[in-house]
This record gives structure tokens, C-alpha cells and sequence, in this order.
């Protein structure tokens, strides 16, 4: 299998291992990583621990991981977010907070909508419009609504960031600074046209 992952790798086979030997639910959105790797390369224990969005529209992850966790018995929902869908379900995360959801949110934050700007790239000749993102400080939204919070600029910091997350009690936040560790080896634009059908 060719690797499309480049740095995000150590992250991958970090999930990989921990989801699956831990019996984690593993909950993601719609998302760039979760296209890339999440339903690729992340094994799930037993079939009801898998939980994700059906269709192509972001922002339902964080309320489906405060589902998954609280329907969780021992693990922790570990959940994979990327920044444009979590900024659309925000103030789930507080509801995480004050039931004490055993989760850890596991955000990718690109400061992007990661996918335009890869179809603006490879359709368009790199005429982005629209596609960059004003994201919020999360440590300070995080601060503010009482959720600890853990930057990961350099991804060899992953494991030990989530290990220590999985441990603690109640929800978590990991923000994957991918514009400091750097795209992912190959950039995901979205199926090809005509994927789903035969166009008219």
C-alpha cells in the first residue's frame, strides 16, 4: 500500500494500535483524515464500536462523540474532528463538559477547509476562494468552558499526548497543529467526478 500519510503516520499506527487493543469506540466526522486514514487504517474491536457520519456533511462528530461516550461502558470515545466541522458543533463540547463524557476529541486543525482548498488546488489551478478558515483560539474555548486542552505541534508528541488524555477522566481535547507538522504525502480532493453515478 503507497503511503499517502507521510508525517501523519506515527499518528495512524498510534490509532490503530490503541482503538482497537483498548476496544475504543473510534467516532469521526467528515473529514479529511478521516477519508485519509480514520476508515482506512483504524481498526475497531467489535462492529458497534464504529461511529460515523453517512453522508458527506460535516460537523455532526463532536454531538456523536458525546453519544458514543456516554453510551460507553469502560473505554473512552476517542473522537476525530477536523477544525471547519467542530467550529459547527462547538457547543456540544460544553454538554461533554457538564456530563463528563469519557471522550478525547482528537481535532485536525488545518485552519481550512481542507478538501476546497485540495479541489480549488486540483481543479481550479489553485484559485481558493472561501476555503480559509478564521478559526477560534481552541485552548482559550477550551479554557473558557472547562475542558483540558493539549496542543501537539510536533507529531512525535502524539502518543504520549493521547496515552495521558485516555488515562484522565472525563473529556479531552487534542489539537493537531497540521499547519506546523505539514500536509499530509498525498492530498485528498474528494472521490472523482462521477463516482457515485453516471453523470447526466
Amino acid at each position: 500500500m503507497r503511503d499517502v500519510l507521510g508525517p501523519y503516520r506515527i499518528l495512524a499506527d498510534t490509532l490503530a494500535e490503541r482503538v482497537f487493543s483498548d476496544a475504543h469506540p473510534w467516532v469521526r466526522d467528515v473529514t479529511i483524515s478521516n477519508s485519509t486514514f480514520g476508515n482506512r487504517y483504524v481498526r475497531i474491536a467489535s462492529p458497534n464500536l464504529g461511529v460515523h457520519a453517512l453522508g458527506g456533511g460535516i460537523g455532526q462528530g463532536v454531538a456523536m462523540g458525546v453519544g458514543a461516550a456516554l453510551a460507553s461502558k469502560e473505554a473512552k470515545a476517542i473522537t476525530l474532528l477536523g477544525d471547519g466541522g467542530t467550529m459547527l458543533g462547538l457547543a456540544e463540547m460544553i454538554t461533554a463538559v457538564e456530563e463528563q463524557a469519557p471522550l478525547v476529541y482528537l481535532l485536525m486543525n488545518d485552519k481550512a477547509y481542507g478538501v476546497i482548498q485540495n479541489i480549488q488546488d486540483a481543479q481550479y489551478d489553485s484559485r481558493r476562494h472561501y476555503s480559509a478558515l478564521a478559526t477560534p483560539d481552541f485552548a482559550e474555548f477550551c479554557k473558557a468552558i472547562g475542558m483540558p486542552h493539549q496542543l501537539v505541534s510536533d507529531i512525535s508528541d502524539f502518543s504520549a499526548a493521547l496515552d495521558e488524555a485516555v488515562a484522565a477522566s472525563g473529556p479531552r481535547l487534542i489539537e493537531i497543529d497540521m499547519c506546523a507538522i505539514g500536509p499530509f504525502k498525498e492530498a485528498f480532493a474528494g472521490p472523482p467526478a462521477g463516482a457515485a453515478g453516471k453523470e447526466a
